[in-house]
C-alpha cells in the first residue's frame, strides 16, 4: 500500500500537568513500516556491516555472531534480543538536578547546531569560529529556558588543535552550564578523557557510572561501516555506563541510493547494527536512536540540508524507532541552505522543525541557529530558533479540557453581552498565554526594528550579563590540571 501522504494521529498521554497531548505524523502505514524493517534485517543478515575495530569483531565471535574478515552479518533473533534489552526511556542528569531530563517517552527536548565551522552574526557577517564563540552559545543556550541540552560541539574551533579541542570545550560547557551536556566522539582516549572531566564536575561525593552524566554523539562511516574512532568511543561511553546517539548520515545518492526509502532502510540497519553491538557490550544500554541523513544536491556536488527530501528520509525512521521498537528517537531538523537570516531561512527551518517534532522525536538537534545547511552557526539565528522551538512545546501542550464546565457556567454568565474582558478569569489567566520574546507583533517602533535586531539585543543581554562561571573555582582548576597533565 502507498499512502501517497501524511496522515495525522492524535494520541492524547498524562504524562505531566505540562505535557497531555502528542500531535504524531505519520510518513507510513503499519504494512509500508514493516517493508521498511524487513528490508533492513535482509541488509543486515545477507550484506552485513563492517565493523574496523578488533574489540567488535571480537565480542561478535564470542556472541556467535557469522563474521567474514571484518563483516559482520546480523539476523533478526539478534536484532530483537538486542531491541528487548534497550531502555525505552532513561534519565539524563544535570549539574543542576532540577535541570535532568527524561530522553524518551514524549517529551521533546532541543540542542543547538554541531559541527559548524563558522559563526555569523547580523553586523560582522560570517567567520571562522574560535573557543571563545562555543563559551558563547554554551552562555546563551544556558539562559533559554526552552532549551535542554548544552555542550557538544555547535562550532568546530579552529583556534584549538584538534586533539585536545574536545577538553577544551566540554571545560567551557561545565564552566556555564548546569543542563544536561553531549561530549564528542573522538577515540578511545578522547572519549575517557570527556567522561573523566564530566566526573571531575559532578564531585567527588557521586560515582559517574551509576547514572547518565554525558552523552556522546557517533555516526557510521556510511555505507554499512563503522570506523575504529567511533566504535571505540562507543565502547567506552558504553562500559562506563554514559549514553550513545547513533546517528548515521547518509547523503542520498552517494552513500545511499537515490530512492529516499532506499537510504531509509541502509541508516535504519545501520542503526539497528549499532543497537546490538551497545547490547552486547553492556545489556540494558542506554541508546538514542538518531536520524541524521540527507539528499545529496548533484548540481552543487554536495549535500542538501534544505530540502524536503532530507526529512522524507528520515520520518519513517524515527517512525519505526518510537512505534516500533520503542526506543528514544533524535533527529536532524531545523535546517536551511540559506546563508542569512531571511525569509528562506525562516520557512525552511520552520517546516523541518516541526516534521521533527511532531513525528515524534525527542530530541531535535541542529535546531538552533543552523544556516548554509550547517557550516554556519548565527547568534541571532539560535534566540530566533529557540523562540520557534517554545512555539512547538506549546501546541505539544494542547487544549486544557478539563476547563470546560467551568467556561459553560461562565458562557452563561456572561450571555451575550461580550463583556468577558471585565471578568476575573480573564485577568487570572491572560499572562499565561504564549508571547514571543523577539518576533514584532503590532507596528514595529522604527525601521530598524525586527525580529533580527531583538534577537541581536537579546543575546548582547545575555552575554553582557554572564559574568561568572558557574561551577566551583576550585573544580575549574581541578579540570584545567586534568587538560594540562592530558597534553603531557
Amino acid at each position: 500500500m502507498n499512502t501517497g501522504h501524511l496522515f495525522v494521529s492524535i494520541i492524547k498521554h498524562s504524562l505531566s500537568e505540562n505535557i497531555n497531548m502528542t500531535y504524531r505524523l505519520s510518513i507510513a502505514d503499519r504494512t509500508e513500516l514493516d517493508k521498511l524493517h524487513h528490508a533492513s534485517l535482509k541488509t543486515l543478515a545477507q550484506t552485513g556491516l563492517r565493523f574496523m575495530h578488533k574489540d567488535a569483531l571480537a565480542i561478535f565471535s564470542k556472541n556467535g555472531f557469522k563474521i567474514k574478515g571484518d563483516i559482520v552479518y546480523i539476523n533478526e533473533s539478534q536484532v530483537d534480543n538486542a531491541l528487548a534489552s534497550c531502555p525505552p526511556s532513561f534519565e539524563f542528569q544535570a549539574l543542576d538536578p532540577a535541570r535532568k531530563l527524561i530522553v524518551g517517552e514524549d517529551f521533546v527536548h532541543a540542542q543547538p547546531n554541531a559541527g559548524a565551522p563558522f559563526v555569523h552574526d547580523s553586523v560582522c557577517g560570517r567567520r571562522k569560529a574560535i573557543l571563545e564563540d562555543h563559551a558563547n552559545i554554551v552562555k546563551i543556550c544556558q539562559k533559554l529556558d526552552s532549551i535542554s541540552f548544552n555542550g557538544s560541539m555547535p562550532v568546530d574551533p579552529s583556534d584549538v588543535s584538534h586533539r585536545h579541542k574536545h577538553m577544551y570545550m566540554l571545560r567551557e560547557s561545565l564552566k556555564y552550564s548546569n543542563k544536561p551536556v553531549m561530549g564528542m566522539a573522538m577515540n578511545r582516549l578522547g572519549a575517557n578523557q570527556q567522561i573523566d572531566l564530566m566526573d571531575i564536575a559532578i564531585g567527588e561525593n557521586r560515582n559517574i557510572e551509576d547514572a547518565h552524566w554525558i552523552g556522546v554523539v557517533v555516526n557510521p562511516h556510511s555505507p554499512l561501516a563503522w570506523e575504529p574512532e567511533g566504535l571505540e568511543t562507543i565502547f567506552e561511553f558504553v562500559k562506563r555506563n554514559q549514553p550513545v546517539v547513533l546517528s548515521p548520515a547518509i547523503m542520498a545518492g552517494i552513500a545511499g541510493p537515490i530512492d529516499l526509502v532506499g537510504t531509509s532502510v541502509v541508516q535504519n540497519a545501520e542503526l539497528l547494527s549499532g543497537i546490538v553491538l551497545t547490547q552486547l557490550i553492556r545489556p540494558g544500554a542506554s541508546i538514542v536512536y538518531s536520524t541524521a541523513s540527507t539528499i545529496a544536491d548533484m548540481r552543487r556536488a554536495s549535500f542538501c540540508a534544505g530540502s524536503p527530501e532530507t526529512m522524507l528520509i528520515n520520518l519513517p525512521c524515527l517512525q519505526l524507532a518510537r512505534d516500533r521498537y520503542n526506543l528514544p528517537a533524535r533527529t536532524m531538523c531545523g535546517l536551511t541552505e540559506s546563508s542569512e537570516i531571511d525569509i528562506q531561512a525562516g520557512f525552511e527551518s520552520m517546516m523541518s522543525m516541526m516534521f521533527g517534532y511532531l513525528n515524534g522525536a525527542n530530541i531535535l538537534v541542529q535546531t538552533l541557529g543552523t544556516l548554509e545547511a550547517l557550516m554556519s552557526t548565527s547568534y541571532e539565528k539560535i534566540i530566533i530558533d529557540a523562540e520557534n522551538f517554545s512555539r512547538m512545546q506549546r501546541y505539544q501542550k494542547g487544549v486544557d479540557f478539563s476547563t470546560i464546565d467551568a467556561s459553560l457556567e461562565l458562557i452563561q454568565k456572561v450571555g451575550h453581552k461580550a463583556d468577558y474582558l471585565t471578568r476575573q478569569d480573564t485577568f487570572a489567566k491572560f499572562k499565561s498565554l504564549w508571547s514571543p520574546s523577539v518576533s514584532v507583533w503590532g507596528n514595529a517602533k522604527d525601521k530598524a526594528d525586527s525580529s533580527i535586531t531583538r534577537a541581536r539585543e537579546k543575546y548582547k543581554h545575555i552575554l553582557d550579563g554572564f559574568k561568572k562561571p558557574l561551577l566551583p573555582e576550585n573544580t575549574i582548576a581541578a579540570l584545567d590540571r586534568y587538560i594540562i597533565q592530558a597534553q603531557k
